[in-house]
C-alpha cells in the first residue's frame, strides 16, 4: 500500500486509565469519526496515521494501553447488529 495514498482506516484503542482515555478520545476525535466508544474511522495516508499515532505517545502508557490502526478496503461494507449509532445512508465527505 502506497504511503501517500489516502484510504479509510479504523482506529481502535483500549486505555486503562480514565484520564488518559479522555485525552486520547479528545485527540482522536479531532481527525476521526467515532463509530463506537473506542472505535473511530478516518481517511488518511499511511504517513498521516503514523504521525497521528505518534502524537499520542506522550499520553499513553505502552505497558497498559493499546492503540491500533487497521486499513480498510475501499469501499468497506458495513454490517451492524444492535443499535445503530449513525443515521442510515449517511455519506461522509473526507478532506
Amino acid at each position: 500500500m502506497a504511503a501517500n495514498r489516502r484510504r479509510p482506516w479504523l482506529i481502535c484503542y483500549d486505555i486503562a486509565d480514565p484520564r488518559r482515555l479522555r485525552e486520547v478520545h479528545k485527540q482522536v476525535k479531532r481527525y476521526a469519526l467515532p463509530l463506537q466508544y473506542s472505535v473511530f474511522q478516518t481517511h488518511l495516508t499511511r504517513r498521516e496515521v503514523v504521525r497521528r499515532l505518534g502524537e499520542l505517545e506522550h499520553i499513553v502508557d505502552p505497558r497498559r494501553d493499546d492503540i491500533r490502526a487497521y486499513p480498510l478496503l475501499t469501499p468497506a461494507p458495513l454490517s451492524v447488529y444492535g443499535r445503530d449509532l449513525l443515521a442510515k445512508d449517511l455519506l461522509f465527505a473526507w478532506r
